[in-house]
Parts: C-alpha cells; structure tokens; sequence
C-alpha cells in the first residue's frame, strides 16, 4: 500500500500432493507508470507514478526489489530461525491490530488480526476470545462491508 491504496499485489500459486510440493509460483504485480485508474477504483488504486508525481524507471525498480528480496529468499531457504522476512512482514503490516473481514468455509468472518505466526499465517482473535491461523485468502481490512477490491 501507498497512501493507503494498493499498488501491488502477490499471486501464488501451488501444486502438491499429500506428501510433496510440486512447485509454487509467485508473482508480483506492481502499477508502475499507470497515470490514472477508473473511478470505481481510483479511492482504492495508486501506482508508483502517481504517488512519486513523475514515470519510474521499472527496470532499476525491478532491479530494487529483487536486491531485497535475494537475501530474504535465501534466509528463508537456508531455514533461519528469527528470518528477517517475519521481522519486516510483522513491523510492517497494516493487519495487526486491526479489524478484519476474511473468507472460509465457514462464510464471512470478523476478527482482529493480531500477528503472522513463525510460519508465516496471519493469526486472527476472534470475538469469543478463541485464535486461527489463517493459511491462505482474502483479507480486508474493515467490517463495514465484505467486497473485493
């Protein structure tokens, strides 16, 4: 998020068997040098260009972001045990403390997310005191209404 609005986002993908992975995919979507988004989304939508006010170059941004991200990967390959990636996704999130809307099978639920767990989950409070850690879904922030953005 950028001024409160999204400017990217992360697709995984996953292929497993009950005793295997097969692979995973992820990809990481980014509004770069978009000047402008439609009205039905423009309160939720940013990108890099508006929020700097001028294009950026996607090559030396690309080149920014996997800079990080190597070392990150590689701490997580080489199975640190305080990885530096939980540090940053928990000092940074905007989902702790917060309220929120997610989808399971159980339909629509309100909890309070209230940290990401040594395995990555985002950990929920829900409101009868009891705790989940959230594997994978959509999360928004808010009760006021559940709609994708």
């Amino acid at each position: 998020l950028l001024s409160k609005r999204k400017v990217c986002g992360i697709l995984t993908e996953m292929s497993c068997e009950l005793d295997h992975i097969e692979h995973i995919i992820i990809g990481i979507g980014i509004n770069v040098n978009t000047p402008s988004f439609p009205t039905d989304i423009c309160s939720v939508a940013t990108s890099v260009q508006i929020e700097k006010g001028t294009p950026c170059d996607r090559k030396s941004l690309m080149a920014a972001i996997l800079n990080i991200f190597e070392p990150l990967y590689q701490g997580f390959l080489e199975g640190h045990l305080h990885p530096a990636y939980l540090r940053i996704c928990r000092e940074l999130s905007i989902l702790i403390g917060e309220e929120i809307t997610y989808e399971s099978s159980q339909g629509v639920t309100t909890a309070t997310a209230i940290d990401i767990d040594s395995s990555g989950h985002l950990v929920v409070r829900h409101k009868n005191g009891s705790t989940e850690a959230l594997l994978s879904g959509e999360v928004h922030l808010g009760t006021e209404s559940y709609r994708e953005h």
